[in-house]
Formats: C-alpha cells, structure tokens, sequence
C-alpha cells in the first residue's frame, strides 16, 4: 500500500523538488556566496553572512523595502473593503448578473503586461487621458508616474484596479453561502440594514476576510510585474520595491549573491504571513 502510494505522489514529489525545493535550497546556497553568472557555479566564493551584512548598510535596499510595506499596507487598507463593496452590490444585482460579474473580472484574466502598457499611457502626465479628464474639470494636471510623490501611489491604484475583481469573486462565493434565515430572523426584529451587515455579515465573512487579507499580502509582497512594466521602479527609486530590485541586481548588476540574500529575506516574510494565517484560522476554528 505505501508503494502504491509513493508510485501515485511521485509526480507531485518530483515537480515540487524540480520547480521548489531545488530552488529554494539553490537560493539559500548562493545567499552565502559571491557569484556574478560569468562564470561557473562552482567557483563561487563562499563569504558566509557578508550579503546580508551588506544589506543593512545598502540605502537602496532600505528605501525598496520601506516602498515594500508602503504598497502592502496599502493594499490591505484598501484592497478588502472595495472588494467587499463590489461583491455586495454584484451579490444585490438581479439583472444581467453574469455580465457584471465578468466585467469585474476580465482585468484579473487579462495580461498583466498589457494593462500595464495602458495604464502607463492612461497616466502619462503629458498625453494621458486622465490628466486631460483634470483639465477638462478645472484641476491641475499631476505628475503620476513620473513624480516622485505619485508615482507609488499610480502603482497602488493599478494593482487595486486589476485585483478587486478577483478578491471580489471570493467574497461573493462567502455573501452566498451565507442564509437568509439570519437576516430574515433579523428582520423580524425591527435590525437595521447596518445592524445587519455589522452583527451578521461581518462575523460570518470573517474566514473569506482573513483568506483575502493573507493572500493580498503575499501577492503585494511578491508584486513585480506591474511596477517593471509601469515605472520600473522610479523616478529615483520613488517606486521601487523589493521583487524589482531582487531583479536588477541580480541580472543588472551581476550580483546573484546579494540578489538571493533578499530573496530569502522576502521568502522569510512571506513564510510569517503564511503562519500567521494558520494560527489565525486556528483560533477561528476553536472559538
């Protein structure tokens, strides 16, 4: 039986060594390491803890990481309530349910890149369109993306607009499962619609809730694609975040050493999120 069983895993086990395990384990290797990728992997000089030595005094490293909880933050302020808005009011929507639901939802399956592309033109702050819409109503145009002071929250804005559809979905799937006993009871009862909403909605979304905080935070915190794409991390660094700058010193620089030193820093992070959700849904579970 435990043959069979192995016989039946070994797929799985050989795709999670290959594409996780062998990484992961090559990533911690090189953390310790100096290699530029010239050369082979085995002369690699070993310099113990000197990476993440050098980490702490790297400025750059400091102002991508504070940009990195910056967007995080940001997106958990902001990213759970609106979506929980938009599931409501698709959840209250009778008429041509389906079509709201997809067009909420095509900017989840759409190319990232390719929003990316449009968003970067929408937000030129010479020839985009939304600066033209602030002319137009009597307000200065802004800098957005080519502002040091816009050009994080031009990120933010994007990533809230290409993932409230997705987290939105899910907080549908939690406003339908729950009865409408509950609220019928409390109707009966003379509750208001905040009542309501405050005693019975919240308490029982609290697991799709805590699903779509983790899994916002561990999705902002591997965020990449979006801030290469729409300013690749400026001006000046206004909008770099850690995944990007992982990126360019490894295969701009040429330092995989320091490169895999934050990588394991930011698995380390992720890895907290992910127990802290556990623990979580463990006190859920007992309470």
């Amino acid at each position: 039986m435990s043959r069979a069983a192995f016989l039946f895993l070994a797929p799985s086990l050989l795709f999670f060594s290959i594409f996780f395990l062998f990484p992961l384990c090559f990533t911690l290797y090189l953390s310790f390491h100096e290699w530029d990728m010239l050369g082979s992997v085995t002369e690699a000089v070993n310099v113990g803890f000197k990476n993440y030595v050098q980490l702490m005094g790297d400025g750059r490293f400091k102002t991508t990481l504070f940009n990195t909880f910056l967007f995080v933050g940001a997106n958990l302020l902001f990213m759970p309530a609106l979506s929980l808005g938009v599931a409501m009011l698709l959840n209250a929507v009778k008429f041509g349910a389906k079509f709201w639901r997809l067009l909420f939802f095509l900017p989840v399956v759409t190319s990232v890149v390719a929003m990316s592309l449009v968003w970067q033109y929408m937000l030129d702050p010479t020839y985009g369109p939304v600066n033209e819409i602030l002319k137009f109503l009597g307000l200065p145009p802004q800098g957005w993306i080519m502002s040091k002071e816009q050009s994080l929250l031009s990120v933010i804005l994007f990533m809230l607009w290409q993932g409230i559809g997705y987290y939105a979905i899910i907080y549908l799937a939690g406003l339908q499962g729950i009865s409408e006993e509950y609220y019928e009871a409390a109707k009966l009862d003379g509750a208001s619609e905040w009542h309501k909403f405050r005693y019975i909605t919240l308490p029982l979304l609290r697991p799709t809730s805590l699903f779509v905080l983790i899994m916002v935070a561990i999705n902002s915190f591997q965020v990449f694609t979006q801030v290469f794409v729409l300013t690749n991390g400026g001006p000046v660094d206004s909008s770099n975040v850690l995944g990007l700058y992982i990126y360019q010193t490894a295969f701009e620089f040429l330092d995989m050493g320091k490169a895999s030193a934050m990588a394991v820093i930011l698995f380390i992070m992720v890895i907290v999120i992910s127990l802290a959700q556990l623990k979580s849904m463990g006190k859920e579970n007992t309470e």
